[in-house]
């Protein structure tokens, strides 16, 4: 699919492990399904490699074939037969890489993937995350990701993962005041008939979204449906 060069097209999916609503794991359906929705940069969280889990294909290894270019994992749980995390895809450069590690204590290891990518529009913060499932452990995690941009050098900022924030909290109040170009709120759980916006982009100052959406035709592939967002530069008052 032809790209437009006027706008950076960002997705994020938690792709259950490579298992759909059927209950398969296939590592092609996730894969195709990347390439329809033709992303310049996505976030994959949930990437299994891991054999006694059910992974029959090392998705680190499998998935960068559906977006080539540039990317970095977060492998965030390693046992003898692989490994689990989650992954930042590009078309970009990513320069200036770092993982941060926002684990809770007693709760299972989480990461961000924190990176620059060299967009057409210059040079873009991308912050990737897959936050975890009890209450005390995401405020901590929220937290840590406001000081990681309230505490950064001003530039284009785009966050985007898998927030597991069931409702509205005062936590995420914060990133829409430290992210003001927007955010997605489409329901992206449970993927059959979606009722909650765990999945999101946010954008900072100099980017605004101005298009997004949720893909159901990938239904199917996963648990979660994938989001996508058209982000563009914003124009300068």
């Amino acid at each position: 699919m032809p790209q437009n060069k006027q706008i950076v097209r960002a997705a994020s999916w938690n792709i259950h492990s490579g298992v759909g609503s059927d209950g398969r794991f296939d590592a092609a359906r996730i894969g195709a399904a990347i390439r329809a929705i033709a992303p310049d940069i996505i976030a994959v969280q949930e990437v299994e490699s891991r054999i006694g889990s059910g992974a029959s294909v090392d998705l680190f290894a499998f998935l960068p074939d559906s977006l080539p270019g540039h990317l970095i994992d977060a492998k965030s749980i390693t046992t003898h037969d692989g490994h689990y995390g989650h992954m930042l895809l590009s078309r970009f450069p990513l320069t200036r890489q770092k993982v941060h590690d926002i684990s809770f204590p007693g709760r299972e290891p989480r990461k961000v993937i924190d990176a620059h990518a060299e967009t057409p529009f210059g040079a873009w913060r991308i912050l990737a995350t897959h936050l975890g499932l009890a209450a005390r452990e995401r405020k901590f995690q929220l937290a840590e990701l406001a000081r990681l941009i309230a505490h950064a050098p001003a530039m284009p900022t785009v966050l985007m993962g898998d927030f597991n924030c069931w409702r509205d909290t005062r936590q995420l109040r914060r990133l829409d005041k430290l992210l003001p170009g927007g955010t997605t709120r489409h329901r992206t759980f449970p993927a059959r008939l979606p009722l909650f916006a765990l999945d999101r982009i946010w954008c900072g100052s100099g980017i605004e979204i101005r298009k997004s959406s949720r893909i159901v035709a990938s239904r199917n592939a996963s648990d979660h449906l994938p989001i996508a967002a058209e982000l563009h530069p914003r124009e300068r008052k």
